[in-house]
């Protein structure tokens, strides 16, 4: 529940954070809304790959 993907509740706390630390200067191009987007779409698929990878890597070896 807690990965950040779309549809587990990690992505709204990931989300949250991302928004939060908007408010700090070094960080502020996370306050467009693409851009916010583009990052959880990143982390989302990374971290689908990653569980794909230990489903299917075994399985080929």
């Amino acid at each position: 529940n807690a990965l950040p993907l779309a549809i587990f509740d990690g992505a709204q706390f990931f989300r949250d954070t991302l928004i939060i630390n908007s408010k700090h200067e070094s960080l502020k191009f996370l306050r467009n809304e693409k851009n916010l987007n583009a990052i959880l779409s990143l982390a989302t698929t990374f971290v689908f790959t990653l569980i794909l990878i230990e489903l299917i890597i075994p399985r080929v070896i």
